[in-house]
């Protein structure tokens, strides 16, 4: 799997219908809709905003996508297929199409709206992606310095840190590394540590 390392965008002309392709990384089914709804209002004589999204979650592929007023799988598929090729996750790409006044027929359409997807995606770099697990640790404060010590070796991310009293930490983390890190830091080294998975409704929010 791969994801994208920023944002691209793209314009060109077909049967002097023109096509603009817009592809941005995506952390969330939320995020997509904000989006979706900030284009609406961002090009609002445009005929057609089409998409399509991929988002890894708990192990699975969410994907989606929409024809957004062109004839049923001329657009929305095959911006998805695009995205499919690529292998692409925790992505997002729009297809907003003026009419020019010339039809371009079913053929023309899936060419078109598959030609701007291709060409958007080719236009940003991709680094290799691997699936990250969010996990919650909570532990004896005084052991803060030390456990965030161990965690930094880990190619890991702090989401939150609601430490307190307490050491209270949300971190995201490649999952095949939770085993050597679990191991690590269970080692008795540092007291009771509670360690457990934490996951997110990518409906509402992602990491």
């Amino acid at each position: 799997m791969s994801a994208p390392k920023g944002k691209g965008e793209i314009r060109f002309k077909a049967q002097r219908s023109e096509f603009i392709g817009l592809l941005h990384p995506l952390e969330s089914v939320a995020q997509f809709q904000s989006k979706l709804k900030a284009l609406k209002s961002d090009f609002p004589t445009a005929h057609h905003i089409c998409w399509a999204y991929r988002l890894h979650f708990n192990s699975e592929i969410i994907e989606n996508s929409s024809d957004a007023g062109e004839p049923g799988g001329t657009a929305g598929l095959p911006i998805l297929n695009q995205l499919r090729k690529k292998d692409a996750v925790n992505v997002s790409l729009f297809v907003i199409r003026y009419f020019g006044g010339i039809k371009l027929g079913r053929r023309g359409l899936i060419d078109a709206y598959g030609k701007a997807a291709a060409v958007v995606i080719h236009s940003v770099t991709f680094h290799k992606w691997e699936p990250m697990i969010a996990l919650s640790i909570e532990a004896e404060l005084n052991f803060y310095g030390d456990i965030l010590q161990v965690i930094s070796k880990f190619e890991s991310k702090i989401l939150e840190n609601n430490s307190n009293a307490n050491l209270k930490l949300r971190i995201n983390i490649p999952a095949k590394k939770r085993k050597e890190l679990s191991e690590s830091l269970m080692s008795g080294a540092f007291g009771k540590v509670i360690i457990k998975r934490s996951e997110r409704d990518p409906n509402q929010g992602g990491y």
